[in-house]
């Protein structure tokens, strides 16, 4: 699930930002949460995995943008890990996604020009 999605273009973060961030138990975030129809129950999977995303001293203090960020990779796992290896697990998982394994190896037409070179 998309959980930056939900956050920005779906406007929930927009919606929800002031109380989430003073609440201060697992039950305060499931209130906050319920009211909001279908991507409330989202958020409700792992209510305490939240608590200690936005509690964590990394947690981003004024940038919007960077909230929605730390939230959704924190809560990328559905709470089956804690809030920071869900974290590393999606930065893993970017970093894996930019490396392009080929990218140090010539191109095909490189490899047909040495080739040739190597006949003559």
């Amino acid at each position: 699930m998309d959980f930056r999605l939900i956050l920005g273009h779906c406007g929930v973060w927009e919606k929800v930002r002031e109380k989430v961030l003073a609440a201060q138990t697992v039950e305060k975030i499931i209130e906050v949460f319920r009211p909001i129809a279908y991507y409330g129950e989202k958020f409700l999977r792992a209510p305490a995995t939240l608590l200690e995303a936005i509690e964590h001293r990394d947690f981003p203090k004024r940038n919007f943008e960077r909230q929605i960020a730390f939230i959704a990779d924190s809560l990328a796992a559905d709470g089956r890990v804690t809030a920071r290896r869900s974290r590393e697990i999606c930065r893993a998982e970017r970093a894996k996604a930019n490396y392009d394994p080929d990218q140090f190896l010539p191109s095909w037409q490189e490899r047909q020009a040495d080739i040739g070179r190597r006949r003559r």
